[in-house]
């Protein structure tokens, strides 16, 4: 179970990996600084950097973590510098200053609520192959149509949009399985 959570933990859509996208690389003089914010945000270039950032860390040393924390041998403070120092060396150099021309990154922007959910279902379809980009596209397609219909029910009649987003996943679901031949095929 923990070699599991470890494998899951550098996954921003993931529950295991939330953490990541709560994190946003910040300008503090010559050197980005990693700040870490009171929301979940929307994943972007930034965020994908402190996912791979994250899996160069656990992927390759995620048995050897897992096993230091289910023994529980070490401290938190000793298991951060045997993590950072002894297992991957990530901490051994200062990183290089920024480039002076360096155009600031984008402002972090937190998510709306249901776009969490919206990320780790089409994660788990990707996950059961049925991801893509034209699966995602098709979903966000129906998603819009899911969020006009939250602003009708707002209105005072309609679907509501969880129902619409579920009906939205089970549709994009059909479809990749049509697509790759049928349920039998997944």
């Amino acid at each position: 179970m923990v070699i599991d959570k470890m494998e899951r933990i550098t996954t921003a859509w993931r529950p295991e990996g939330e953490w990541i996208a709560r994190l946003d690389l910040v300008e503090e003089g010559d050197r980005l600084a990693v700040a870490e914010m009171e929301a979940v945000g929307n994943c972007g270039g930034e965020c994908k950097t402190i996912q791979l950032a994250a899996e160069q860390v656990v992927g390759e040393h995620d048995t050897d973590m897992a096993e230091a924390l289910f023994t529980g041998k070490k401290s938190r403070a000793q298991f951060n510098n045997w993590l950072c120092y002894e297992l991957t060396g990530g901490c051994r150099s200062k990183p290089p200053p920024l480039p002076k021309d360096r155009t600031p990154g984008p402002p972090f922007e937190p998510k709306q609520e249901g776009d969490q959910n919206l990320d780790a279902m089409l994660g788990g379809l990707a996950d059961q192959g049925l991801g893509g980009s034209k699966v995602r596209d098709e979903l966000m397609q129906k998603l819009g149509v899911a969020r006009e219909a939250e602003e009708e029910e707002e209105a005072g009649d309609g679907m509501s949009a969880d129902a619409m987003l579920r009906r939205a996943v089970r549709a994009a679901e059909a479809d990749a399985a049509a697509a790759n031949g049928g349920p039998d095929e997944l």
